[in-house]
């Protein structure tokens, strides 16, 4: 190469290294941060500008015044009062709920209890020892016969199943009446409770005793119930008046003619 070649790459070299040097550089970051201050001076200078007056100043202080009365801080509440009360209700109310429980076990022994004493009286064929328990799911009769369960549909005869509904109801309107429940009607209708003692042919079978035994529990019951304000037993039947008049019923009284004026299944004395 000619030496005017090399001078002129000398000095490309010496300018390039120049512009890469610390100095170059720290000039270029000195440049950038004088042009950051200009600007923030100028800044700074127009907000000095702005001057408050100490009225305004005042007003100002006052309404932030006013703003933090109007804030309302709640002081930390203490529940513990309130939980204890709502848990003392809470167990007052449980209690009640257990005990009304146990109140309802106790009326189901009695009236099972009742049960079992009119069958006392009119004893249910191959079932005499045998001990009621009221179904309260199913609203049924079961009896407690040698350890088994007997359900009321397979009681046997249609005198047992006669017999069974006779005596719960009989039982459960004399609980009735020994709670006074006033909701609850005293009278009773009952269907022909003689039609198991009759034949297919309608011929009256020689079993008087288990009608006798039905009748005469129906007029006890009658009796009974005048002591808690009387009781009203409607019973559709056709038996002969004679049956019931020769066996001293006196709580019969037969209805045979169209109802009415004061003719009626209501008997009053």
């Amino acid at each position: 190469k000619s030496l005017l070649n090399q001078s002129s790459e000398i000095k490309k070299a010496i300018a390039e290294k120049g512009q890469n040097s610390l100095i170059s550089k720290t000039n270029a970051k000195r440049k950038e941060l004088e042009l950051k201050i200009s600007s923030l001076s100028k800044k700074l200078t127009t907000v000095s500008d702005e001057k408050i007056t100490p009225i305004e100043l005042y007003r100002f202080m006052g309404e932030l015044s006013s703003e933090i009365k109007r804030i309302v801080v709640l002081p930390k509440y203490d529940y513990t009062d309130t939980i204890e009360k709502i848990t003392t209700k809470i167990d007052e109310l449980e209690s009640k709920i257990t005990d009304n429980n146990a109140f309802k076990e106790y009326t189901l022994s009695l009236l099972n209890g009742k049960i079992k004493e009119i069958f006392t009286r009119m004893p249910l064929k191959g079932f005499e020892d045998a001990t009621p328990i009221f179904n309260k799911a199913k609203k049924t009769l079961d009896l407690i016969n040698k350890n088994q369960v007997e359900k009321m549909i397979d009681i046997g005869s249609a005198s047992n199943y006669m017999y069974v509904h006779v005596a719960y109801f009989l039982a459960l309107h004399e609980l009735v009446r020994d709670r006074n429940v006033p909701w609850v009607p005293r009278f009773l209708v009952i269907d022909q409770p003689s039609t198991p003692y009759f034949s297919t042919a309608g011929k009256k079978t020689d079993d008087f005793a288990s009608l006798d035994a039905a009748l005469n529990e129906i007029n006890s019951f009658v009796e009974k119930m005048r002591s808690h304000g009387g009781f009203q037993i409607i019973l559709l039947e056709h038996i002969e008046e004679s049956y019931w008049l020769d066996r001293e019923m006196t709580n019969f009284t037969l209805v045979d003619n169209e109802l009415r004026g004061n003719y009626g299944l209501i008997h009053f004395k």
